[in-house]
């Protein structure tokens, strides 16, 4: 079974997305700037907006599934 990643601090979650942390409480991280994310099991116990710009699949939230249109508006 694969081990979970904890990340309990902005510093541990820049270090994972292989950015500088400038601030230890808050931390903005442009995507394409960003490492490749590595799949596997991880525990966020810090809060996060994440702002989404492409359909990239759906986004899982504990034993959930959220579907991706749920956060996006179609203006047409």
């Amino acid at each position: 079974m694969s081990e979970i990643m904890k990340v309990d601090t902005v510093q541990q979650y820049n270090d994972y997305f292989g950015v500088e942390t400038l601030h230890p409480l808050v931390s903005v991280i442009e995507g394409s700037k960003g490492k490749p994310l590595r799949f596997g099991k991880k525990l966020y116990n810090i809060y996060a907006i994440l702002l989404k710009d492409a359909n990239c699949g759906n986004l899982k939230y504990g034993n959930t599934t959220v579907q991706r249109n749920f956060l996006r508006h179609d203006l047409n």
